[in-house]
């Protein structure tokens, strides 16, 4: 028990500094001067709550603790602006309802991919996202036969738990016209609004830190976006985090995908792979079209040049060839070059999977079983590859080939879980999820895609279950070993996420028996 300690309480400028740079490398939020101020009185009161006796000890604490404890979480929110409001930025709103809406799902119909892949990130408590799914009922008539993939994150937990519950007061609705109100939310007692449960079902909200490197992956769904919404989160990040957050945001766009920022963000206007744009005075940046022309990774022996000899050698000269030739040692010869192995070639390809470069990988993949023919292991990469750029329909194709030829490999099984969920197939994703777990049952993963997958059908009793059991297999493995399918992000890392997905759904739910 921590000793109490009176509020008010001085914190040190050493302690002061040090947490500073806690919380920037923690969560790249950088504390201005004139913050300095809010974050005394912050860790004050934290010292008075959770009973530390200085901001020493709860420093101290801070830096032994890998996950989000709600002393950490208390703090940020109280040194950032987590109020929003619905449709906010009107120009924004404008842009999104008579150009970008009408522009992609015409482009989208046209295509036969009537899909859309929406993130909030740094959502709140979920205004925003929930603006974005009333805009798209308005604009989508035949909506049922849609695949809309709402995502909203965030790093504070009691946020994304008021998201979850989709209850707002009347301060939230200040932009919002009447007509709105009415036919999207169920009017509560006490000025309380709480949104229509078919747009609370078209969102799903979870646990996100932009200075992680959780993202892009299809671990946290983060892939393929057609637009993501990151507004006034980068007033809080320095420079080069901000630079850091767009080169991962781009990777996480799909090719023309839209990124908007808010009108307080800083916003450069030369990011790679993004252009910057404008429609109205209001800014945004559009992913560029992914242009590549791969190099061959097996080269094809050029053609001889023309040799021109020289005349027959006389005697003497033959015999003197003859004896350079057997003084001379074997490694001063020219060695030609050998043709690239298939090993070599495989690890090539497993490179670009692993640097998310899935237009080249695709290229190499298809050069190599052009060679070697389709193999199991080859089916599944391209697939891999196809299912992160969105091209969800022929992953689960060259999926089910790879089965074929290897019906024991669970990692084939995910990616086409995976592949099936974007396509809303949700009994096939299901099946395919428990199949992991039949042939693994200490694949973290496939827990993990199980519960969201309930949780996103309601069941939170089975979805909290499986992240439990997600738990359990984290456990039984080496905490520093990376995750099969989410680059960069280790076992313990993942366990974290895991933690605070549950304490999420614990904060909306309460007990357990809640749910299906």
């Amino acid at each position: 028990m921590h000793s109490r300690q009176k509020k008010g309480f001085p914190v040190s400028v050493l302690c002061e500094e040090a947490l500073c740079r806690h919380i920037r490398g923690r969560t790249g939020i950088v504390i201005q001067d004139h913050q300095l101020e809010n974050l005394r009185e912050t860790i004050s009161e934290i010292c008075d709550k959770f009973g530390y006796a200085s901001g020493e000890e709860f420093f101290d604490f801070l830096q032994q603790c890998e996950q989000y404890v709600p002393e950490l979480e208390w703090l940020i929110s109280r040194i950032t602006v987590g109020e929003t409001y619905f449709f906010r930025d009107q120009s924004q709103m404008d842009y999104l309802r008579l150009n970008w809406l009408p522009e992609i799902i015409n482009r989208k119909r046209e295509k036969g991919e009537k899909t859309l892949r929406i993130w909030s990130a740094g959502c709140s408590s979920g205004q925003e996202l929930y603006s974005i799914a009333i805009m798209l009922h308005n604009a989508l008539p035949d909506m049922e036969s849609w695949t809309l993939h709402l995502l909203g994150t965030d790093i504070n937990t009691d946020g994304l738990s008021r998201a979850i519950r989709g209850e707002y007061g009347e301060w939230s609705f200040r932009a919002t016209d009447e007509n709105i109100r009415r036919q999207h939310f169920i009017h509560k007692s006490h000025n309380q609004y709480k949104i229509k449960p078919q747009f609370r079902s078209m969102a799903k909200f979870s646990f996100l830190n932009l200075a992680d490197d959780s993202y892009p992956s299809i671990m946290t769904e983060t892939h393929a976006m057609d637009l993501i919404l990151c507004r006034n989160v980068f007033i809080y990040f320095d420079g080069s985090m901000t630079m850091n957050v767009l080169k991962k945001f781009t990777n996480c766009l799909a090719p023309e995908g839209r990124l908007l920022l808010g009108a307080s963000d800083m916003m450069p206007t030369a990011v790679d792979g993004l252009e910057f744009s404008e429609w109205g005075g209001m800014f945004y940046y559009r992913r560029a079209d992914e242009k590549y022309s791969p190099q061959p990774l097996i080269k094809m022996p050029r053609k001889p040049q023309a040799i021109t000899l020289p005349d027959t050698p006389s005697a003497p000269q033959l015999a003197a060839a003859e004896r350079a030739e057997k003084l001379t040692p074997v490694s001063a010869a020219p060695v030609p070059a050998a043709p690239a192995e298939p090993k070599s070639i495989d690890t090539r390809i497993r490179e670009l999977l692993r640097e998310e470069r899935w237009s080249e990988a695709i290229a190499a993949i298809t050069q190599y079983m052009d060679i070697h023919g389709e193999t199991s292991a080859m089916l599944q990469h391209r697939a891999k590859a196809l299912s992160n750029r969105g091209e969800s329909m022929q992953a689960v194709q060259l999926c089910q080939r790879s089965i074929e030829l290897d019906p024991l490999n669970h990692h084939t099984y995910l990616i086409m879980a995976l592949a099936l969920l974007e396509l809303n197939r949700m009994q096939e994703a299901e099946a395919a999820l428990r199949k992991v777990i039949y042939l693994n049952r200490d694949f973290i993963e496939a827990h993990f895609h199980l519960a969201l997958l309930q949780l996103r059908l309601g069941k939170v009793k089975s979805g909290l279950k499986s992240l439990e059991n997600a738990l359990s297999a984290a456990g039984r493995t080496d905490p520093g070993r990376e995750l099969h399918h989410a680059v960069g992000m280790t076992v313990g890392r993942f366990a974290e996420v895991v933690k605070n997905e549950i304490l999420v759904y614990d904060r909306h739910y309460g007990a357990r028996s809640a749910g299906h």
